[in-house]
């Protein structure tokens, strides 16, 4: 265990997170036209998907008006027919709030709906994480990754976690290369990050 860091690092990890806020939402501006589930021995009317409220839901989100966007989509979700992207966003608004449980929830119900949704396990990793749950987190994002080899966000977290909480240095600088060459260009954060990774590894070869 490395004492001291874990205050710095956990700040690193803050500030990339909110850097892709704007990202995230715009990926999931598709997830509105996923195919509906249907749930099983139950039969419920179906509602043609409110596009424009969901959009004005996503813009809520996009202008930090969590609370208000809760409102909508969970009227949206009531109201229409099951899609995994209410629910992404649900999670993601709740998270903001500091409603992990609630966020752990809709992120899972996501997850029932669309099994395949490399962000919803994503975003259920970050949850996990938040809460403490590190192998859960790990379990989450390795499925993000599974579903969808080449998306870079789930490669980033898992490094994060076994950089900063799990101290397992080979797995994080695994995957911080991972990300790095899935992004397409010089992340210099990233690789800073390598850099001392590197160096710790080392220092810590030389120690025994």
């Amino acid at each position: 265990m490395i004492n001291g860091p874990i205050t710095k690092w956990h700040f690193r990890y803050n500030f990339i997170a909110k850097s892709m806020a704007g990202l995230m939402l715009m990926v999931l501006l598709a997830a509105c036209a996923s195919t509906a589930t249907p749930v099983p021995g139950k039969v419920t009317p179906r509602v043609e998907f409110n596009q424009v409220a969901y959009k004005a839901a996503l813009e809520l989100m996009k202008q930090k008006k969590y609370s208000d966007a809760v409102v909508s989509l969970e009227t949206i979700i009531r109201d229409s027919e099951r899609r995994a992207g209410p629910y992404i966003n649900l999670g993601i608004a709740y998270k903001e709030m500091g409603r992990l449980d609630v966020s752990k929830k809709a992120f899972l119900t996501a997850t029932q709906i669309d099994p395949k949704s490399a962000i919803s396990f994503n975003e259920l990793g970050l949850v996990y994480r938040k809460l403490g749950e590190f192998a859960s987190a790990k379990k989450a994002y390795m499925e993000s990754i599974n579903n969808k080899s080449g998306y870079s966000l789930p490669y980033r977290n898992l490094g994060i976690l076994c950089d900063i909480y799990l101290q397992d240095l080979q797995c994080a600088i695994r995957n911080y290369k991972k990300y790095r060459s899935l992004t397409g260009k010089e992340d210099k954060k990233v690789g800073l990050w390598i850099v001392d990774l590197k160096r710790r590894m080392d220092k810590k070869s030389r120690g025994k």
